[in-house]
């Protein structure tokens, strides 16, 4: 488990945090990074402390898909906006979003 820690140097509190986790390689399928946990305090939300804190996870595995359970309906907008895409279940119409289940974010592909 790893945790991201935005913090207010002045002040000297807590503005977030980020708790994820890299998922080891099994078989065929290739490791990922599952997100498990992000939280910002409504005093310091909508001053971009979880976009700060889901960027620097993306920077820091760029090469990873990131995974993450979004079944707090509320924040499903967020998580697009985050960079996450939804993931249909099977037989659902694309769109459609009558499930809030599973949302990745891709691995960046490598430019040269």
């Amino acid at each position: 488990m790893h945790a991201l820690i935005a913090e207010d140097p002045d002040q000297g509190v807590c503005m977030g945090w980020l708790h994820s986790s890299l998922q080891c390689a099994v078989g065929d399928e290739p490791g990922y990074v599952r997100l498990y946990g992000l939280y910002v305090p409504p005093e310091f939300r909508r001053m971009g402390v979880a976009r700060a804190l889901v960027d620097e996870l993306f920077a820091r595995v760029p090469d990873r898909e990131v995974v993450l359970s979004a079944w707090n309906r509320e924040l499903y907008k967020v998580w697009l906006k985050l960079g996450f895409t939804y993931v249909p279940e099977f037989g659902e119409v694309s769109g459609d979003c009558g499930y809030y289940g599973d949302m990745v974010r891709p691995p960046v592909e490598a430019t040269s």
